[in-house]
Formats: structure tokens, sequence, C-alpha cells
């Protein structure tokens, strides 16, 4: 079938004072039918749709084209949970601005632009700002007032009677009777849904942390696209995505890709395009360009089943304003990112010294090769919190606060043939700059047992706590996950726009929507007092806990962020909580600035069965990470790079506390008289596999071999004959020193 050359309008859209019409989609698979296949959409124009194509899960979809459209969907433009064959996309262009009648749309519509001219029905002196007109109707506070040269610039209309008008600017000449000028409306609420609500393409399915969907969309190939003004290019909530995005360009984007909700991506891939992420309005929130949570299972190559694997190259960055790659997961297998300019990430108002890539992927494998780092603000190259493997070469690292951060002691790493320069930090290569704790989950389950974990710290205003309640159907690993999706949300910024205007000293603000805002968020925006945060959330309003300072019109940036955002009570940006779930361990690890002071504590309810304990992780990259012909502008300040000293010699008096010295192969106890008691501390922070020596010329009748952080000595020797030597190896997998000799 061949559809060509034809329009589609809804102009019941384009006045809407909020939200648009949720018509049906244009297209939509019918239930109880087995597939669509063997459609062309070719070189016609749809102007606000809500939903464009949407198919069912149990109808199949393959063989269709869509060439050279013009396309605006509001809502969705692709919703398809099942795709086994081919979706060709090519040509198109994808956006509010391309028909958005309500741009062109002038003399009245909430949501058009409203020119109304007004006519003063008095002389009025220069240095005024309360203008007598002779009707109102129409008007509304927030308005632009222009359209006279008596009038500044950027002057707003402040207060509206049943015969004057108040301005925020005072006259600059006089205005005789007679005499007009324009209020206007320039309130895009379809453009401004767009942008915080809408999908590109959308795969929903039912996947879970068990298991990966059983629908698959298995073949949609977008190429020459531009994707223009949506909130997420391509959402996988819970399906299985396999596909090939070539030359589709994204801009005035929130994410490329968002993986969530046991969604998975297998053999994907994004090429030869460039973005420019921010979210229209709001430029200051920050969204990750590709984010992916926890993807699911799934047995496709790897034998662990740890399927998701995707590719990026070739993707020019013009800016965006977090992170570029966000991802996380036990079952991510593969990620390879390679020769892309990854420029101004780390771009706003709020912007933490962001990375250009965060990865915890325990099982999986890690290529970053041949790309250009340039953050906008200091931000950070790569971190590492977790990989089996990960090769680093052939990068180009400028202006980072740290160009590689690696925060685990497990894994292999090379990095080599890397260049940085201009480095912020006092270190190209850097470890332990993130404080781990694990909170582990055991016990059995019993419905209604509470677990309650703390976050507390000089940097918060007051302790944050999250209370997850267990259900009959939770595992210990879901009750971690419970307590991860509730740091979520109290780590998490939110963009938001106003939808109406606000009043000065209003403390009440509707905005398009409020979804992920929660109480005890901070506030930032245009006339938001310093440390206002938010006190009530009902349906599309926010109640702050302090007025505006001035009027604020319709569209203005606001910005939410979690107390766990900005680990600080004065608000400035830092970066927020990071966590990984582990679903095998019941455990779920949290990443904090160590220098935010961040501590943790745990209960559970009065008599639960379930268990729930915190531990200090080790964070410190040595053995596992390969520094080998890099040209860093600054020290390597991951491990030594110095070989190791061949050994420490000391004469210490009975009775004395020694700490084996970092570094040191040997730790060499000299002098003539014997030793009564002597007590040696081990490292602190051991890397997995390292041994330490102790030798002694003396006898020790009393010897203690112990640590600073708890962890156990197993043979501990007790004494030392003269002329003798002991030998320990940290076993990272048990967290003790084990006697060698």
């Amino acid at each position: 079938m061949l559809i060509e050359g034809l329009s589609f309008y809804w102009p019941e859209q384009v006045d809407q004072p909020g939200a648009p019409i949720a018509y049906p989609p244009l297209f939509e698979g019918m239930t109880g039918i087995s597939a669509v296949a063997d459609v062309v959409f070719r070189n016609n124009q749809v102007t606000n749709a809500y939903i464009f194509f949407r198919v069912p899960a149990a109808t199949t979809v393959g063989d269709v084209h869509f060439l050279e459209n013009r396309i605006c969907a509001l809502s969705v433009c692709f919703d398809i949970p099942n795709a086994a064959d081919i979706i060709f996309i090519h040509g198109n262009f994808f956006s509010w601005g391309v028909f958005q009648g309500e741009v062109l749309h002038y003399g009245g519509g909430n949501g058009a632009v409203t020119n109304i001219t007004l006519t003063t029905s008095a002389g009025v002196a220069a240095g005024a700002s309360q203008i007598p007109v002779s009707t109102t109707a129409g008007v509304v506070p927030g308005m632009a007032a222009s359209g006279n040269g008596a009038i500044p610039a950027g002057t707003l209309i402040t207060a509206v009677s049943s015969n004057s008008v108040t301005l925020s600017a005072a006259l600059t000449a006089p205005l005789a009777q007679g005499a007009t000028f324009n209020a206007v409306n320039t309130d895009y609420y379809l453009k401004n849904y767009a942008t915080t609500e809408s999908v590109w393409f959308r795969i929903s399915g039912n996947g879970s942390a068990s298991g990966a969907s059983s629908t698959t969309d298995g073949g949609p190939i977008a190429y020459g696209n531009f994707v223009f003004g949506y909130r997420t290019g391509v959402l996988v909530d819970g399906g299985t995505l396999s596909g090939s995005f070539i030359g589709t360009h994204f801009d005035s984007i929130g994410n490329v890709l968002r993986v969530i909700n046991g969604g998975t991506v297998v053999t994907t891939r994004f090429s030869e395009f460039s973005v420019y992420g921010y979210i229209n309005p709001d430029t200051a929130a920050p969204a990750p360009l590709f984010e992916v949570l926890d993807p699911a299972p799934i047995a496709y190559e790897s034998s662990s089943g740890a399927d998701f694997m995707l590719t990026v190259s070739g993707m020019e960055v013009g800016f965006c304003q977090g992170p570029v790659f966000v991802i996380k997961g036990d079952d991510v297998y593969e990620v390879k990112i390679s020769g892309c300019k990854l420029t101004r990430y780390s771009h706003g108002a709020i912007n933490g010294p962001y990375p250009a890539l965060i990865i915890d992927a325990p099982n999986g494998r890690l290529t970053f090769t041949g790309n250009d780092l340039l953050p906008q603000d200091g931000g950070i190259g790569i971190v590492i919190t977790a990989i089996q493997s990960a090769l680093i070469a052939s990068n180009h690292f400028a202006f980072c606060s740290v160009p590689v951060d690696v925060e685990t002691a497990g894994g292999q790493i090379v990095c080599a043939a890397n260049a940085s320069y201009n480095t912020w930090g006092a270190t190209a290569l850097a470890t332990g700059q993130l404080a781990a704790t694990t909170l582990s989950v055991g016990g059995s389950i019993s419905a209604g047992n509470t677990l309650t974990l703390t976050a507390s710290g000089a940097g918060l205003a007051s302790p944050v706590s999250v209370t997850y309640t267990v259900a009959a159907s939770d595992t210990p690993a879901s009750v971690a996950a419970g307590i991860e999706a509730l740091l979520a949300q109290q780590s998490a910024i939110v963009p938001g726009a106003l939808s109406a205007p606000a009043a000065a000293g209003a403390t009440t603000l509707t905005l398009y929507s409020t979804s992920g805002i929660i109480a005890g968020m901070k506030v930032y925006g245009q006339n938001v007092p310093a440390r206002t945060v938010v006190s009530s959330v009902s349906g599309n309003q926010v109640t702050l806990s302090a007025g505006l300072s001035a009027l604020t019109p319709s569209n203005t940036p606001i910005t939410f962020a979690g107390p766990l955002a900005a680990l600080s009570a004065a608000f400035p940006a830092m970066p927020r909580l990071w966590t990984a779930w582990h679903p095998a361990s019941a455990s779920l690890v949290l990443y904090a600035p160590s220098a935010s002071g961040l501590s943790f504590q745990t209960s559970v309810s009065s008599g639960a069965s379930l268990t729930a304990s915190l531990a200090s992780a080790n964070t410190h990259a040595a053995a596992n990470l390969m520094d080998a012909g890099n040209g860093w502008d600054r020290p390597n300040g991951a491990f030594a790079p110095t070989p190791r000293l061949g050994y420490s010699y000391q004469t210490p008096g009975s009775g004395v506390t020694l700490s084996y010295p970092p570094g040191s192969g040997l730790l060499a106890i000299g002098g003539g008289a014997a030793l009564s008691s002597l007590t040696i501390d081990l490292p602190p922070q051991p890397y997995d596999g390292e041994v330490v020596r102790i030798a002694t010329i003396p006898a020790i009748s009393s010897l203690t071999v112990a640590t600073t952080t708890g962890a156990g000595v197993l043979g501990n020797p007790g004494s030392l004959p003269a002329n003798s030597s002991v030998a320990f190896a940290w076993l990272g997998a048990a967290g003790v020193w084990a006697r060698l000799q």
C-alpha cells in the first residue's frame, strides 16, 4: 500500500491551554490482526498528531517504509513494541516546529501568539507605569508590552484592572490620549508540552530484572533523519531494541537513548550524527544523552546472559547539559564508543563536574577509542565504578577536571596512547575520588517489614531518609532495588516550565507537568529566592516554601533538584549520589564524592526478619589498571607510577605501632635488642592480590599484625624469632589478609 502526497492536520490542538487533546493515533494496528506489512508512507505532511503510528504488542510490523515526510507528533511518534522484520525511516523531518499552527496563529486562543491592541483612555506622563486604557479584555499579567517607542524593550504587564494595566518598567516618553500599544502573549503550549513530555520512538514491553521482554523490536533502520524538540529520542521502556540509527540527527533533545524498566538493547548502533542536548525551554536541567539503567538479562551471545550491546560512533556533540553517557547494570555486556567529538558537555547553569561517561557494569566490556573530549565547565572525562574489562585508547582529553577516574579495584583496565592538556585537577589518572558504601540486604521476607536508609553529612541541610515497605512478593534483591528507586527520587534533577504566569509573592506555581517532582526538592529559577524548596505537589501545581520575588511569565524554566542531587546546604552544583544495584548479591553500592563527607545508616522495623548491613567498598585502583604510552599533562594519581621500593627499614622500640609503608615490597625491622612487643598495621587500601612482607633481625616476643579498617588477618604469627620473616596477601573477594609464610 502506498500513501503519498497527503496532508493531515489537527487544528483543534492549537488553542489548548495545557496538554494537547489525546486524539487516536493517525495509524494504529488493529488488535487481532497478525501483521502490518508492505506499507510505504512517502512525502506526506502530518501536523499536530497526538500519536502518529502505533501497533499493539501482539501485532508484528515489518517491510514498512516512512520516506521524506514532515511529521509533528506531540506525544509519541512511533509506538512499536514488536517489529520482527524491518522498518525503514529515511529522509524525514520530525519536529513540532515544522507546521506548528500556533506559531503563526495570531488573533486568539490561549495557546496562540495573541496580539491585543490597547488604546490609552487619557494622556500619561513620562515615568508613569500605570496606563489607563479603554478596555483590558483578553489581557492577563505576564504578557509583554510592546509596539510603542515610549515602552522600554522587555517590559511586562504586571497587573490588570478593568480600565488600566501596570507595566514592569516606566515610560520613557509621554503617551497621548488615543495612543496605542500591544499586549503580546507568546505561550506556545504545544511546543512546551512536546519538549518536556514527547517521545520520538518508543519500544515498550514486559521486561524485568529477571528476563527480557517477550516482544522484540527487531529491525528499525533509521537513516538521514532530523529529530527536533522531543524530550526523548529513543525510549526503550521494558522492551527490546535491535536496530540501526545512521545519520539521524537530534536537536533540542533531552535523551537520544533511554533504557528503563527492564528494557534492553542488543546489536544496536548509533553512528554518524550530531546532537544538541537540552530540554527546551529549560536549558539548565542536565539530562544524559544516553541513559541506560539496569537493562534486563537476555541470552543472545554471551554465556552470562548479560547481552546489552550498544555501539556509538561518529557522534558530534554540539553541547549537552549534563553527562553524555550514563550506563549501569549487571547485564550490560558490551559498550563501544569510538570516533566521537564529545564537546561542551556539563553545559548549563546547574552542572556538577559531570563526566562524558560514567559506567558501572561489572560483567561488561568497554571500548572507548579515538574520541575528543572537551567539557564546558571542567567536567570529568570518564568515570568507571565497575567493569570486567576496558580499553581506553587514543583519546584526547582537554580542559577536564580529571581525564580518567577509576573508582574500582576490580576488572582489567588499559589506558594507552591517550593525551591530555589543560587538565584542571592535580592528576590526569585518578582513583578514590568517590567514597563507596555497600548496602547488603538479607534475611527472610515478611510483608510489612520496613527498611530505612538515612544519608547525613555536613553538606546536607538535614539528614535524608528513605523507607521501603516490604511486599510479600519481594526478594532481598528487589528490596535493594526498591531502596535504589527511592534514592533516585531524592537525587533526581527534574526540568520544568511554568504553564501560566505567576505573580510576585506567589508560592503556588502551575507547570506543564510535575512528573518526578516531590516534596523537599530544592528549586532553582528566575525570581526564585535562594534555599527555596517544594512544600507540596498536587496535580500540575507545586507549592514553594517562599514566594517569587517578581512576576514570572509563563514558559519560564524552573528546575527541581532532590536533596541528594546537590550535596551542600548552600545549594551549589555538585555530583549527585550515584547508585549501582547488583541483584545477584542483593546489594546496592552508594557512591558519593569523598569530599562531601556523606555517611549512611540503616535500620529495619522492630521484629523484622529482614536484615541490612553497610560496609565500605574499595574504590582505589592499582594492579587492575595499566597506564602505558600516555601523554598525560598531570601526574598519574591512581597508583605510584615508579617501581615499588625494595624495602622500608625501621628500628622501632618495644610497644610501638608501625604502619606498613604503602608501596613497599618489604618492611624490615632492624636493631640489636629483642623486642618484647610490636604492632604492625597493614595498608588500609590494598589492591586485590597485594603481597606484603615483614622481616626482622631482632626477635619479637609478641607480634600483632592488624588493620585499621577492621579487615581480618588470617594466620597472625603471634611472635617471630630473630632473622625470620612472614608474608600476607590481600584477598579482595574475601576481604581478608591471608598468611603466605
